[in-house]
Order: C-alpha cells, then structure tokens, then sequence
C-alpha cells in the first residue's frame, strides 16, 4: 500500500533488494564487480550522491568482498561499542 502512494520508495526497495540478491550470489570478484557496477548506473538515479561516491571511491574494496564473503560489521559494531562505554 505504501509502494502505491510513494513510486520512488518502491524503486529505492527494489534497488536495495537487486544489491542484496547480488550480494548472496556466488560471484567472483570480477563477477561481483560488475554486477556492483551495473546496479549504481540504475541506483545513481535515485542515491545519485551515495552511488556516486562507491562509484568513484569505494568500489574495488566493496567488489573484494567476493573474495572470502567477509566483512567489517563486527569490528564497526566492537568500536561502536566501546565508543558508548
């Protein structure tokens, strides 16, 4: 119902789940890489900013996640921690 009353909500969802779907494939890095590349000429649209700055920044050291499938999100969720205490 809310997809209805908002069109761009609906393609900012459907951007996040074509990202997410990329994310849980068996791709290789290079695969990875322009799968990634592909999905920020269709997010660029709507993140022009965000996509922009993975794009022109980012975008080899998010594509080398397919080495191993790891990431950064505990040791973020560690310093934010200690950074409460």
């Amino acid at each position: 119902m809310i997809f209805n009353q908002s069109p761009l909500l609906s393609i900012a969802y459907e951007l996040k789940e074509e990202l997410k779907n990329i994310y849980e494939s068996n791709l290789t890095v290079k695969g990875g890489l322009r799968a990634i590349k592909k999905w920020l000429i269709s997010a660029k649209i709507i993140f022009r900013t965000a996509a922009s700055t993975i794009d022109e920044n980012h975008l080899l050291e998010i594509a080398n996640y397919f080495l191993n499938r790891t990431t950064s999100g505990v040791t973020e969720g560690i310093n934010t921690k200690i950074k409460l205490i």
